[in-house]
């Protein structure tokens, strides 16, 4: 047996857990931890490419974007995002996260008058192995 093995079979009994890789991938910082957790976060100041307005909703500017993770969970991870909508006040924003992306539906006033977001953050937390 090797000395590696042995160690973590004493590390895994003391419940200890340790990051194994830490790195910044197109804007996103990942932390993955010996476990098999991993956390991704982004944060953009703005953001005003790529996104499509679906129809108006009772009043309100709807847009959409799907931000792709640097590196894929095992499933769909849980996702938190704040952002503020385009050139009018942020309403609310919903996540549609699965293995490989997360799309964010964002909630935008009347004064909305295009599609796009300030401030975007995102954090998704899952697992990677």
């Amino acid at each position: 047996m090797r000395l590696y093995e042995i160690l973590d079979k004493i590390i895994s009994k003391l419940g200890i857990d340790w990051v194994v890789e830490r790195s910044n991938i197109n804007g996103w910082a990942v932390k993955k931890w010996h476990s098999g957790e991993m956390g991704q976060v982004l944060y953009r100041r703005a953001d005003n490419a790529g996104w499509n307005d679906i129809p108006y909703i009772t009043g309100l500017v709807v847009s959409t974007k799907s931000y792709p993770f640097p590196q894929s969970f095992i499933g769909a991870p849980g996702v938190v995002a704040s952002v503020t909508g385009g050139t009018g006040i942020g309403i609310g924003v919903t996540t549609h996260p699965s293995k490989e992306k997360v799309t964010l539906h964002v909630t935008g006033s009347q004064s909305c008058t295009q599609a796009g977001a300030n401030d975007i953050t995102i954090i998704a937390y899952g697992r990677w192995k």
